[in-house]
């Protein structure tokens, strides 16, 4: 089950123009960073591995180290080792997997030893960015960040901060434990055999963001001891919780930080437990809940607690989706500030869609309906909450002063002028109307707000700015789309690939190849550039018009972006 996102992704090409200053071969296990100068680049020549240990590592702030595969697949392997791949004792270092124009993932990280890790950033490392990277069998968590507090003080709180870690583009399915562990579980203190308690070192800077997780044995992403500048964005977390160790360890996201949050544009379908679960570690909390997609949760769409802190904090849940489970949002602290709850598309939860406690109370705009059907939406459990044609959401929204959103799941930012509709995703686009679809344009007045408390406005953290996403070419007229168009174009595809040709396709003014075709994604290559895209993403809504040949050895795509 693949979700309808769109991946744009720049490649970082080791070649022989760009000289590596040290090259890694199969057979070696440990690489020493220390005689490397800054902007150094390590090349990890394509091969099977049994371990990677890349130690003492130092970039500078303008000058990182990068290390990345080199001509293929560096595949790291084993069964009775406590990791696959680690980063010791480094500091501004990029991991990154992009190494091969072509190649979606150039590191693969395997251990399957029971309770390890596949991926490992220990011993007071810092200013690392780790991209696609695919792990896979891990006996434990797929992405393990962080250090263990210690008895001699070393990696304890006030003798070391964790600072700047960014996880991107990276694919963690079927391990054993979480997807991302990152940060210590216990803020307030470790308590040891010997009755001692000891202090965990806390994260600044943490962004993990454009993952897939996919049957992860507990939650797809876990973060724990923030205490500023955490952002889990664009993040796909499917089925995650198959097989959790111990209980309420089976959720998608799970966040408990100790300062400012956001969890914009993530995707989680079908989590045992709950889609979002967390609480503040400490007062003045504040956590943005943005735009996000959760289908079918077994227990609630989100639960916010943790009532002993979060006094003067605030959370917002602006413009998401949430389908199916126990009950849509619950927020369970009476401590906290204020509540925002504004625009958000509570659909076919079997209890409330929003309990909000806090000071004071804003609920805006919020729309429910109790069936799937009624709702409209393209496909929710694929991970598509786009609305359909005569769906109740569509321009229900209501405007509210100083609130600043960022892009919805596909990276659309509407205009200033456009109607605003109820839900994670944007009205940049005219609404799907997929075959078949028959909704009743109008429905029932959005719900009146309520608010309680002394102070009823709005006072959102200002989000980071959103990067501009590119704006596709118009083509002047649209194809009439067949009947199980989407099949057929994947039936195509894979006979032209299996007959040893590569289809082109046009996106814009761009032309990319089509490099193979899995589980209905397509990979795509381009100069200096790669694209996935899952074919259920070619939706007439969307504007995209196919042409093909009897042979596909021309195919043509072309997009077009109607006007608001």
């Amino acid at each position: 089950m693949r979700a309808v996102v769109m991946c744009l992704v720049m490649m970082v090409a080791v070649s022989a123009a760009q000289r590596p200053d040290l090259v890694v071969k199969p057979g070696q296990a440990v690489v020493d960073g220390s005689g490397l100068a800054p902007g150094a680049v390590v090349a990890v020549a394509a091969g099977a591995y049994e371990t990677l240990t890349f130690t003492g590592f130092r970039g500078a702030p303008d000058k990182p180290i990068v290390i990345a595969n080199a001509k293929g697949l560096v595949r790291v392997e084993n069964d009775n080792r406590g990791f696959a791949i680690v980063l010791r004792d480094c500091r501004h270092v990029r991991l990154t997997g992009s190494g091969t124009p072509g190649l979606d993932y150039g590191f693969s990280a395997e251990t399957r030893r029971q309770g390890m890790m596949a991926v490992h950033v220990v011993d007071r490392s810092s200013f690392i960015e780790i991209d696609h990277v695919e792990v896979t069998g891990a006996g434990f968590a797929g992405f393990n960040v962080k250090d263990e507090p210690k008895a001699d003080g070393s990696t304890n709180r006030g003798n070391f901060v964790m600072e700047q870690i960014e996880l991107h583009h990276n694919y963690v399915h079927d391990v054993n434990g979480e997807g991302f562990y990152v940060g210590h579980t216990f803020y307030h203190g470790h308590k040891q055999k010997d009755g001692s308690v000891l202090y965990p070192h806390v994260i600044k800077g943490l962004k993990i963001h454009h993952n897939l997780t996919e049957r992860t044995g507990c939650e797809g992403i876990q973060v724990g001891s923030t205490v500023s500048g955490l952002e889990v964005t664009d993040n796909i977390v499917m089925q995650p919780g198959v097989k959790p160790f111990a209980k309420w360890q089976d959720n998608g996201i799970q966040i408990n930080a100790a300062g400012d949050a956001l969890v914009a544009r993530n995707i989680i379908v079908g989590p045992p437990g709950s889609g979002f679960v967390g609480g503040p570690l400490e007062n003045d909390y504040r956590i943005r809940f943005e735009r996000n997609l959760v289908v079918d949760p077994g227990g609630l769409c989100g639960y916010l607690g943790n009532g002993e802190y979060g006094a003067g904090g605030t959370v917002e849940l602006l413009h998401n989706t949430l389908v199916g489970g126990k009950g849509g949002f619950k927020v369970a602290n009476a401590r906290l500030a204020q509540v925002i709850a504004v625009n958000n598309f509570l659909v076919a939860n079997a209890g409330a869609g929003l309990q909000l406690s806090g000071q004071d109370i804003i609920d805006e705009g919020n729309l429910t309906v109790a069936t799937l059907a009624e709702a409209g939406l393209v496909d929710p459990r694929a991970g598509n909450g786009e609305l359909r044609k005569g769906s109740p959401a569509i321009g229900r929204g209501i405007p509210v002063a100083k609130l600043q959103l960022g892009p919805d799941p596909l990276g659309r930012q509407p205009a200033a002028r456009s109607r605003i509709d109820v839900g994670a995703w944007a009205p940049s686009a005219p609404p799907a109307e997929p075959a078949g679809a028959d909704l009743a344009a109008d429905a029932k007045d959005a719900p009146r707000a309520r608010t309680r408390g002394k102070d009823a406005s709005v006072k959102p953290a200002k989000p980071a700015k959103p990067a501009k996403p590119a704006k596709p070419a118009r083509s002047k007229k649209a194809t009439e789309l067949p009947s199980g168009w989407r099949e057929q174009l994947v039936v195509a595809l894979e006979a032209a690939l299996a007959a040893g040709r590569h289809p082109q396709l046009t996106l814009g003014a761009g032309e990319l190849q089509v490099e193979a075709v899995r589980d209905g994604r397509l990979s795509l290559r381009g100069r200096d550039v790669t694209l996935q895209l899952p074919v259920s993403a070619l939706s007439s809504s969307q504007g995209m018009a196919l042409a093909r040949s009897a042979d596909a050895e021309d195919l043509v795509a072309q997009w077009e972006q109607a006007s608001d």
